[in-house]
């Protein structure tokens, strides 16, 4: 009794866990209501099922959740075989199973060759093969799909290291121009201190002129000074001296002399 009640409390679980999983999406085409009713019933305790009873209104029903398409061949306005590729064209990894009452009527191996379907049944074929069939291809569509989203998050990944690396490239030549910069800089700044120390010698014998002159012109105001305080010496030298003219001209070098010390200095920094 214990070894029943385990058993049937097993069962239970897994039944509720196929009862909480989301059941994948099937597509039942057939102008046939019994036969959209029948494989309804059969495929509804394991998935979805969304039923057509046309070509037309199957490729309008048509989407990415459908898992797999079951396909009846001979119907009203548009066949199977016509309906095929119209579906393929809206979803390509879609599988789709031929499910005929006449498959005597073509050439089997002319339709796989030519359709590439996931299956041919039979409708007078055991349902357990179709069944098969349907778990293999929704299987198979998962795999495709989580392998599409793979392929998405992969190349996202490779777009933003891509992206990643361009910044990082970007940051390293900014960094190296930076520096370049800082060389040229300091390599500019060595040449002006440079140039600067080779002008100073070259002005020294400059600015030793001015101080001499700057010195003799202190000296020629000092005696015009003490020639203006003591008129008797102007008169005993005997000359004929203009010395408001003389004190003129000393003046005026003075003042150009200031002129040009102020230039010096500017040139030499100081």
């Amino acid at each position: 009794m214990t070894e029943f009640t385990d058993l049937l409390r097993n069962f239970e679980t897994e039944e509720d866990r196929l009862r909480d999983e989301p059941k994948a999406l099937i597509l039942v085409v057939d102008d046939d209501e019994s036969i959209r009713r029948g494989l309804g019933s059969v495929f509804s305790h394991k998935y979805e099922v969304l039923t057509s009873e046309c070509g037309r209104d199957a490729v309008e029903a048509l989407s990415d959740a459908v898992h797999c398409v079951i396909l009846d061949v001979k119907m009203k306005e548009q066949n199977g075989f016509a309906t095929y590729p119209k579906l393929k064209a809206k979803s390509p990894n879609v599988p789709i199973i031929f499910y005929t009452a006449f498959q005597s009527e073509h050439d089997l191996q002319n339709v796989i060759n030519k359709f590439k379907p996931e299956g041919y049944v039979d409708k007078g074929s055991d349902i357990t093969f179709l069944d098969n069939l349907v778990a293999n291809a929704v299987r198979n569509y998962e795999l495709i799909v989580q392998n599409e989203e793979y392929k998405r998050d992969l190349e996202k990944k490779v777009a933003e290291r891509t992206d990643a690396l361009k910044r990082a490239q970007e940051r390293e030549h900014f960094l190296d121009q930076q520096l370049r910069i800082k060389e040229v800089l300091q390599t500019s700044e060595d040449v002006g201190a440079q140039i600067l120390h080779e002008n100073k010698n070259l002005l020294q014998p400059i600015g030793n002129m001015l101080n001499r002159t700057t010195h003799l012109v202190r000296e020629s105001k000092n005696m015009l000074g003490f020639l203006e305080q003591r008129p008797e010496l102007k008169e005993e030298s005997g000359e004929d001296v203009d010395f408001q003219k003389l004190q003129y001209l000393v003046s005026s070098l003075e003042s150009s002399l200031g002129t040009a010390e102020l230039a010096y200095r500017e040139i030499i920094g100081g």
